[in-house]
């Protein structure tokens, strides 16, 4: 008996769950920080994001900064994408 109770109630869960998921639309608007770490001695950080508009426009921007030496030779990097 107990085991029937077990199965009805997977199967419940299995049929409400793509419901319950649909009534939700995608938010397309979120900010990120990573830490950038390359093997050849270069490290520094990246921020972007992405901020939604209406329903099909949406802005993205990213930034990072990356710098680091090799003996004698330094490197500096910025980038910034929109």
């Amino acid at each position: 008996m107990l085991f029937k109770k077990f199965l009805l109630s997977v199967a419940a869960i299995a049929v409400l769950f793509p419901l319950s998921s649909v009534a939700d639309q995608p938010s397309y608007s979120y900010l990120d920080v990573t830490r950038v770490d390359y093997d050849d001695g270069l490290d520094g950080f990246s921020l972007g994001g992405s901020v939604e508009l209406a329903d099909s426009w949406f802005l993205e921007a990213n930034y990072e900064s990356v710098d680091g030496s090799e003996g004698e030779l330094k490197v500096d990097i910025d980038i910034v994408s929109i």
